[in-house]
């Protein structure tokens, strides 16, 4: 009796120690979703977003990003076989002797008027002197900051990502891709089907900062991106004398800041040279306050209270 009244106290015991256990680990793991990593040994220090506009060259731009829509040799192609069947549909059949007079005057009406209804249907001539698709642009700069008291073993950044990029509020015109920079000399961004940011954009750790090739100083630097309106229409004016490409195209648009606005969220992805991940999901509230009036915008983040960083 004494022995199974032991054998009850330690199996009561036992239940009690892995009770406890499991609760200090469910609430430990609360905890962690909700604060996350408290001791990264890299962080994101500063994120500035810079808007403005710009003109897009040749096509309209969200169907060059698209590519949606038929080729111009397509188009030509169709426009042929249409005018083809046309004049095959309109070709008189071979009239009897005597009638032959009277249907050759049929035929001199009805060229003219053809001629007639061609004139007037053909549109006027363009005259002007600027006619291009618009673009609205917000860089993205991110910046990663090392934090000294946190590393260990003197880690470094092997790469940096932004993934799962979602707009969570579309703006009211227009509609917002992600681009990667440009990899070749000139311009930063080339607002072209060949830069859209598909899946992820990697930047890989390095001796220095460079947009171009996608490094990062492995000891902290700064990457970026470009969120583009690209789908705003085309301005076509014979008046102006001279444009400035910035904020201010949209108001010869008729387009507002309010129109305009957005809020888009990703993932940063941080991984070191000792296999350590660390990911966090960014918000970005992008209000493009006086861009029409000023020709640029700036936002700039400082506080990332929200941002909760997990190890993956």
């Amino acid at each position: 009796m004494e022995k199974e009244k032991s054998q009850r106290i330690k199996l009561i015991i036992a239940l009690s120690v892995l009770y406890i256990v499991a609760v200090i680990f469910i609430f430990r793991f609360m905890i962690y979703q909700k604060i996350g990593e408290r001791e990264l040994p890299y962080s994101v220090s500063k994120i500035i977003v810079v808007s403005t506009a710009t003109k897009s060259e040749g096509e309209n731009p969200s169907t060059s990003v698209d590519g949606d829509g038929p080729s111009k040799e397509q188009n030509e192609e169709t426009q042929t076989e249409e005018q083809t069947a046309e004049q095959a549909a309109e070709e008189p059949a071979e009239q009897p002797a005597e009638e032959t007079s009277e249907a050759q005057n049929e035929e001199g009406q009805s060229e003219e008027e053809s001629s007639e209804e061609q004139s007037a249907n053909q549109p006027a001539e363009d005259n002007s002197i600027w006619k291009f698709y618009t673009i609205q642009t917000n860089d993205v700069y991110i910046s990663i900051k090392k934090n000294d008291e946190n590393i260990k073993k003197n880690e470094k950044i092997k790469s940096v990502s932004i993934e799962n990029i979602h707009v969570d509020e579309n703006p009211k015109r227009g509609e917002i891709r992600a681009f990667m920079p440009n990899s070749m000399d000139g311009q930063r961004y080339e607002y072209k089907k060949e830069y859209v940011i598909k899946n992820s954009l990697t930047y890989r750790g390095s001796d220095k900062n460079d947009y171009k090739d996608l490094l990062i100083q492995e000891n902290g630097g700064i990457i970026g991106f470009s969120l583009a309106n690209v789908d705003l229409g085309e301005y076509s004016s014979g008046d102006d004398t001279e444009i400035a490409y910035n904020g201010k195209l949209l108001n010869k648009l008729g387009i507002t800041d309010e129109d305009v606005k957005f809020k888009v969220s990703f993932d940063i992805i941080i991984e070191l040279d000792d296999g350590k991940k660390y990911s966090g999901r960014v918000t970005l509230d992008v209000k493009c306050e006086n861009l029409v009036l000023d020709g640029k915008s700036q936002l700039e983040v400082t506080d990332f209270h929200d941002v909760i960083f997990k190890r993956l």
